[in-house]
Protein backbone atom coordinates (compact mmCIF):
# COMPACT_ATOMS: atom_id res chain seq x y z
CA UNK A 1 0.00 0.00 0.00
CA UNK A 2 3.04 2.51 0.72
CA UNK A 3 4.28 1.87 -2.54
CA UNK A 4 1.60 2.25 -4.68
CA UNK A 5 1.10 5.41 -2.42
CA UNK A 6 4.89 6.77 -3.29
CA UNK A 7 4.18 5.83 -7.10
CA UNK A 8 1.11 7.84 -6.68
CA UNK A 9 3.21 10.87 -5.51
CA UNK A 10 5.83 10.37 -7.86
CA UNK A 11 3.30 10.26 -11.07
CA UNK A 12 1.80 13.10 -9.97
CA UNK A 13 4.35 15.06 -9.99
CA UNK A 14 5.91 13.91 -13.13
CA UNK A 15 3.06 15.19 -14.40
CA UNK A 16 2.74 18.79 -12.91
CA UNK A 17 6.40 19.43 -13.24
CA UNK A 18 7.73 21.70 -16.39
CA UNK A 19 10.37 19.97 -18.67
CA UNK A 20 13.52 22.23 -18.76
CA UNK A 21 15.51 22.31 -22.19
CA UNK A 22 19.16 20.24 -21.08
CA UNK A 23 20.74 23.64 -20.65
CA UNK A 24 19.21 26.24 -18.46
CA UNK A 25 20.75 29.98 -18.57
CA UNK A 26 21.18 32.03 -15.54
CA UNK A 27 20.68 35.66 -15.34
CA UNK A 28 21.27 38.08 -13.02
CA UNK A 29 20.32 41.47 -11.51
CA UNK A 30 23.00 44.40 -12.99
CA UNK A 31 20.83 47.10 -11.64
CA UNK A 32 17.55 48.08 -10.12
CA UNK A 33 15.26 51.36 -9.37
CA UNK A 34 12.54 51.55 -6.86
CA UNK A 35 9.45 53.86 -8.69
CA UNK A 36 6.88 55.77 -6.65
CA UNK A 37 3.83 53.48 -8.87
CA UNK A 38 3.00 50.15 -9.90
CA UNK A 39 5.15 49.53 -13.45
CA UNK A 40 3.04 48.13 -16.11
CA UNK A 41 5.39 49.28 -19.32
CA UNK A 42 8.76 50.36 -20.28
CA UNK A 43 10.48 51.49 -23.82
CA UNK A 44 14.12 52.80 -24.15
CA UNK A 45 15.82 55.43 -25.94
CA UNK A 46 19.73 56.47 -25.77
CA UNK A 47 20.42 57.13 -22.46
CA UNK A 48 16.50 56.75 -20.75
CA UNK A 49 14.08 54.36 -19.84
CA UNK A 50 10.84 55.61 -20.07
CA UNK A 51 8.33 53.85 -17.83
CA UNK A 52 4.39 53.90 -17.45
CA UNK A 53 4.15 53.36 -13.85
CA UNK A 54 0.49 53.94 -13.18
CA UNK A 55 -0.80 56.11 -10.78
CA UNK A 56 3.11 56.90 -10.56
CA UNK A 57 2.81 58.47 -14.34
CA UNK A 58 5.71 58.99 -16.27
CA UNK A 59 9.19 58.10 -15.06
CA UNK A 60 12.08 58.52 -16.57
CA UNK A 61 15.24 56.58 -15.59
CA UNK A 62 18.93 57.46 -16.74
CA UNK A 63 19.92 54.29 -17.22
CA UNK A 64 23.55 54.88 -19.36
CA UNK A 65 25.36 53.21 -16.39
CA UNK A 66 22.65 49.37 -16.06
CA UNK A 67 24.74 48.57 -12.53
CA UNK A 68 22.80 52.58 -11.08
CA UNK A 69 19.95 53.27 -12.62
CA UNK A 70 18.24 56.68 -11.22
CA UNK A 71 15.28 58.82 -11.84
CA UNK A 72 16.20 61.90 -13.30
CA UNK A 73 12.59 63.33 -14.46
CA UNK A 74 8.72 62.53 -14.24
CA UNK A 75 5.34 63.38 -14.92
CA UNK A 76 2.61 62.96 -12.59
CA UNK A 77 -0.51 62.68 -13.55
CA UNK A 78 -4.00 61.85 -12.13
CA UNK A 79 -4.48 59.88 -15.17
CA UNK A 80 -3.17 55.79 -15.24
CA UNK A 81 -0.06 55.26 -17.41
CA UNK A 82 -0.02 51.66 -18.44
CA UNK A 83 1.22 51.39 -21.76
CA UNK A 84 4.47 53.58 -23.54
CA UNK A 85 6.47 53.67 -26.93
CA UNK A 86 9.24 56.04 -28.45
CA UNK A 87 9.70 57.01 -31.50
CA UNK A 88 11.86 59.51 -32.54
CA UNK A 89 11.76 62.85 -30.51
CA UNK A 90 8.42 61.81 -29.83
CA UNK A 91 6.91 60.06 -26.73
CA UNK A 92 3.03 57.93 -26.74
CA UNK A 93 1.49 56.75 -23.58
CA UNK A 94 -1.39 55.06 -23.13
CA UNK A 95 -4.11 55.73 -20.38
CA UNK A 96 -6.76 54.35 -18.85
CA UNK A 97 -9.84 55.59 -16.96
CA UNK A 98 -10.93 56.92 -19.92
CA UNK A 99 -7.35 58.60 -20.20
CA UNK A 100 -6.77 58.24 -23.80
CA UNK A 101 -3.40 58.52 -25.77
CA UNK A 102 -0.92 61.12 -24.31
CA UNK A 103 1.83 62.82 -26.43
CA UNK A 104 5.37 64.45 -25.22
CA UNK A 105 7.72 66.01 -26.65
CA UNK A 106 11.37 64.21 -26.08
CA UNK A 107 13.67 67.12 -27.13
CA UNK A 108 15.01 67.40 -23.20
CA UNK A 109 14.89 63.67 -22.44
CA UNK A 110 14.93 64.57 -18.76
CA UNK A 111 12.15 66.74 -18.84
CA UNK A 112 9.30 65.17 -21.27
CA UNK A 113 6.76 68.07 -22.54
CA UNK A 114 3.34 67.27 -22.85
CA UNK A 115 1.61 68.38 -26.31
CA UNK A 116 -1.23 66.35 -26.71
CA UNK A 117 -3.83 64.20 -26.51
CA UNK A 118 -6.95 62.27 -27.78
CA UNK A 119 -8.55 60.97 -24.48
CA UNK A 120 -11.96 60.77 -22.50
CA UNK A 121 -13.56 58.60 -24.69
CA UNK A 122 -11.50 55.34 -24.74
CA UNK A 123 -9.39 53.84 -22.35
CA UNK A 124 -5.72 52.62 -23.58
CA UNK A 125 -3.82 49.92 -22.67
CA UNK A 126 -1.77 49.36 -24.87
CA UNK A 127 0.35 51.35 -27.91
CA UNK A 128 2.41 50.37 -30.91
CA UNK A 129 4.56 53.17 -32.89
CA UNK A 130 6.01 51.71 -35.73
CA UNK A 131 9.70 52.94 -36.23
CA UNK A 132 8.64 53.46 -40.32
CA UNK A 133 5.14 54.80 -40.16
CA UNK A 134 6.01 58.08 -38.57
CA UNK A 135 2.27 59.67 -39.14
CA UNK A 136 0.55 56.85 -37.00
CA UNK A 137 0.32 55.59 -33.88
CA UNK A 138 -1.43 51.97 -33.11
CA UNK A 139 -3.64 51.97 -29.89
CA UNK A 140 -5.25 48.94 -28.11
CA UNK A 141 -8.41 50.59 -26.42
CA UNK A 142 -10.38 47.86 -24.95
CA UNK A 143 -13.33 47.03 -27.46
CA UNK A 144 -11.51 49.15 -29.92
CA UNK A 145 -8.43 49.54 -32.10
CA UNK A 146 -7.48 52.72 -32.49
CA UNK A 147 -5.17 53.85 -36.10
CA UNK A 148 -4.38 57.21 -34.38
CA UNK A 149 -2.83 60.58 -36.95
CA UNK A 150 0.03 61.85 -34.95
CA UNK A 151 1.21 63.74 -37.85
CA UNK A 152 0.35 67.05 -35.64
CA UNK A 153 1.40 66.27 -32.06
CA UNK A 154 -0.35 68.77 -30.32
CA UNK A 155 -4.00 68.06 -32.15
CA UNK A 156 -3.92 63.87 -32.44
CA UNK A 157 -6.57 62.52 -34.31
CA UNK A 158 -7.97 58.88 -34.94
CA UNK A 159 -7.89 57.91 -38.47
CA UNK A 160 -9.76 54.88 -38.48
CA UNK A 161 -11.38 53.05 -35.62
CA UNK A 162 -12.34 49.45 -35.38
CA UNK A 163 -15.03 47.71 -33.24
CA UNK A 164 -13.58 44.78 -31.60
CA UNK A 165 -15.40 41.43 -29.95
CA UNK A 166 -12.66 41.28 -28.02
CA UNK A 167 -11.14 43.61 -25.58
CA UNK A 168 -7.81 44.69 -26.98
CA UNK A 169 -4.73 45.17 -24.92
CA UNK A 170 -1.87 44.58 -27.13
CA UNK A 171 -1.33 45.80 -31.14
CA UNK A 172 1.67 44.29 -32.98
CA UNK A 173 2.19 46.03 -36.67
CA UNK A 174 3.54 44.16 -39.51
CA UNK A 175 3.40 46.75 -42.90
CA UNK A 176 -0.80 47.18 -42.99
CA UNK A 177 -1.00 44.46 -41.16
CA UNK A 178 -2.02 44.66 -37.06
CA UNK A 179 -2.35 41.37 -34.54
CA UNK A 180 -4.80 42.29 -32.03
CA UNK A 181 -4.36 40.41 -28.65
CA UNK A 182 -7.94 40.04 -27.58
CA UNK A 183 -8.31 39.02 -24.39
CA UNK A 184 -10.97 36.18 -23.97
CA UNK A 185 -11.20 36.24 -27.77
CA UNK A 186 -7.96 35.15 -28.44
CA UNK A 187 -6.34 37.17 -31.84
CA UNK A 188 -7.49 39.02 -34.53
CA UNK A 189 -6.01 40.15 -37.78
CA UNK A 190 -7.18 43.42 -39.37
CA UNK A 191 -5.78 45.15 -42.69
CA UNK A 192 -5.36 49.30 -41.67
CA UNK A 193 -5.27 49.55 -45.19
CA UNK A 194 -8.62 48.73 -46.24
CA UNK A 195 -11.98 50.40 -45.62
CA UNK A 196 -12.98 49.64 -41.85
CA UNK A 197 -15.83 47.35 -43.08
CA UNK A 198 -13.46 45.17 -44.77
CA UNK A 199 -10.17 45.78 -42.82
CA UNK A 200 -10.84 42.36 -40.67
CA UNK A 201 -9.39 39.45 -42.12
CA UNK A 202 -9.29 36.33 -39.52
CA UNK A 203 -9.13 35.14 -35.57
CA UNK A 204 -7.84 32.64 -33.82
CA UNK A 205 -9.02 31.62 -30.06
CA UNK A 206 -6.51 30.89 -27.37
CA UNK A 207 -6.96 28.93 -24.26
CA UNK A 208 -6.44 31.74 -21.73
CA UNK A 209 -6.47 35.73 -21.96
CA UNK A 210 -4.32 37.01 -24.89
CA UNK A 211 -2.68 40.03 -23.16
CA UNK A 212 0.41 41.27 -25.26
CA UNK A 213 1.58 39.64 -28.38
CA UNK A 214 4.97 40.01 -30.08
CA UNK A 215 5.24 38.89 -34.17
CA UNK A 216 8.45 37.78 -35.61
CA UNK A 217 8.98 35.94 -39.06
CA UNK A 218 5.74 33.49 -39.80
CA UNK A 219 4.85 33.67 -36.03
CA UNK A 220 3.03 35.07 -33.40
CA UNK A 221 4.15 34.96 -29.94
CA UNK A 222 1.29 35.77 -27.53
CA UNK A 223 1.33 36.07 -23.33
CA UNK A 224 -1.85 34.16 -22.93
CA UNK A 225 -2.48 34.86 -19.18
CA UNK A 226 -3.28 31.94 -17.00
CA UNK A 227 -2.21 29.61 -20.26
CA UNK A 228 1.47 31.38 -20.18
CA UNK A 229 3.39 31.30 -23.75
CA UNK A 230 0.91 30.25 -27.05
CA UNK A 231 2.72 30.73 -30.40
CA UNK A 232 0.87 31.13 -33.85
CA UNK A 233 1.41 29.92 -36.96
CA UNK A 234 0.30 33.31 -39.05
CA UNK A 235 1.92 32.68 -42.20
CA UNK A 236 -1.61 32.61 -43.52
CA UNK A 237 -3.11 35.44 -42.17
CA UNK A 238 -6.63 33.22 -43.70
CA UNK A 239 -6.08 30.30 -41.68
CA UNK A 240 -4.04 30.74 -38.30
CA UNK A 241 -3.07 28.06 -36.39
CA UNK A 242 -1.53 27.38 -32.92
CA UNK A 243 1.77 25.19 -32.99
CA UNK A 244 3.09 25.87 -29.42
CA UNK A 245 2.04 26.32 -25.81
CA UNK A 246 3.83 25.79 -22.69
CA UNK A 247 1.54 26.53 -19.54
CA UNK A 248 3.87 28.75 -16.93
CA UNK A 249 3.51 28.97 -13.55
CA UNK A 250 2.06 32.47 -13.15
CA UNK A 251 -0.27 34.85 -15.42
CA UNK A 252 1.45 35.81 -18.82
CA UNK A 253 1.00 39.35 -18.90
CA UNK A 254 4.57 40.83 -21.58
CA UNK A 255 6.22 39.42 -24.30
CA UNK A 256 8.97 40.08 -25.81
CA UNK A 257 11.28 38.03 -29.06
CA UNK A 258 15.04 38.56 -29.30
CA UNK A 259 16.43 36.13 -31.75
CA UNK A 260 15.99 32.67 -30.78
CA UNK A 261 14.80 33.52 -27.27
CA UNK A 262 11.20 34.38 -26.04
CA UNK A 263 10.97 36.40 -23.01
CA UNK A 264 7.78 36.32 -20.62
CA UNK A 265 6.94 38.67 -17.70
CA UNK A 266 4.85 35.91 -16.50
CA UNK A 267 3.78 38.07 -12.80
CA UNK A 268 3.73 36.43 -9.77
CA UNK A 269 6.07 33.81 -12.12
CA UNK A 270 8.46 36.30 -12.45
CA UNK A 271 10.40 36.30 -15.99
CA UNK A 272 10.27 33.23 -17.91
CA UNK A 273 12.63 32.29 -20.91
CA UNK A 274 12.01 30.24 -23.85
CA UNK A 275 14.04 28.74 -26.69
CA UNK A 276 12.11 29.33 -29.52
CA UNK A 277 13.97 27.84 -32.38
CA UNK A 278 11.19 25.33 -33.02
CA UNK A 279 8.22 26.97 -32.36
CA UNK A 280 6.51 23.99 -31.99
CA UNK A 281 8.40 23.02 -29.30
CA UNK A 282 9.19 25.90 -26.88
CA UNK A 283 11.72 24.96 -24.51
CA UNK A 284 12.23 26.55 -21.07
CA UNK A 285 15.89 27.69 -20.55
CA UNK A 286 15.43 30.01 -17.54
CA UNK A 287 13.30 31.77 -14.81
CA UNK A 288 14.08 34.57 -12.71
CA UNK A 289 11.76 35.11 -9.93
CA UNK A 290 10.51 38.75 -9.57
CA UNK A 291 7.63 39.29 -7.00
CA UNK A 292 4.95 40.83 -10.12
CA UNK A 293 6.47 41.27 -13.68
CA UNK A 294 4.44 43.04 -15.80
CA UNK A 295 6.50 43.69 -19.24
CA UNK A 296 9.87 43.16 -20.36
CA UNK A 297 11.76 44.86 -23.45
CA UNK A 298 15.39 44.00 -24.74
CA UNK A 299 18.17 46.06 -25.51
CA UNK A 300 21.82 45.57 -26.75
CA UNK A 301 21.67 42.94 -24.61
CA UNK A 302 20.36 43.78 -21.76
CA UNK A 303 16.87 42.76 -20.42
CA UNK A 304 14.56 45.47 -18.83
CA UNK A 305 12.07 43.82 -16.71
CA UNK A 306 9.35 46.20 -15.06
CA UNK A 307 8.19 44.80 -11.95
CA UNK A 308 4.84 46.33 -9.98
CA UNK A 309 6.78 45.62 -6.61
CA UNK A 310 10.34 46.12 -7.45
CA UNK A 311 10.33 49.09 -10.19
CA UNK A 312 12.80 48.60 -13.09
CA UNK A 313 15.50 45.70 -13.08
CA UNK A 314 18.15 45.41 -15.51
CA UNK A 315 19.21 41.78 -15.91
CA UNK A 316 22.16 40.37 -18.12
CA UNK A 317 22.62 36.71 -18.82
CA UNK A 318 25.55 35.71 -16.61
CA UNK A 319 28.64 34.20 -18.32
CA UNK A 320 29.56 30.75 -18.29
Amino acid sequence: MYRKFLLLIFGILALTCTKPSEEMRIYTVVGSCKLPGYAKDVDIAGNYAYVADDQGGLQVVDVADPEAPLIVGSYPTQKRYVGIAVRDSFLYVASIDLGGLKIFDLSLPESPSFVGEDGGWFSAYGIYAPPQDTNYVYIAGGYWFIMEDVSSPSFPGFRKRFSTSGSVRSVYMVDSIAFLACEQMGVQVYDVSKPVAEAYISTIDTRGNARDIFVLGSYAYVADGLRGLCIIDVSDLDSLNVVGTYDTRGYAQGIWVEGNLCYVADREGGLVVFDIQDPSNPLLCAIFDTPYSYNVKVREGLIYVVDRDEGLLILREATQ
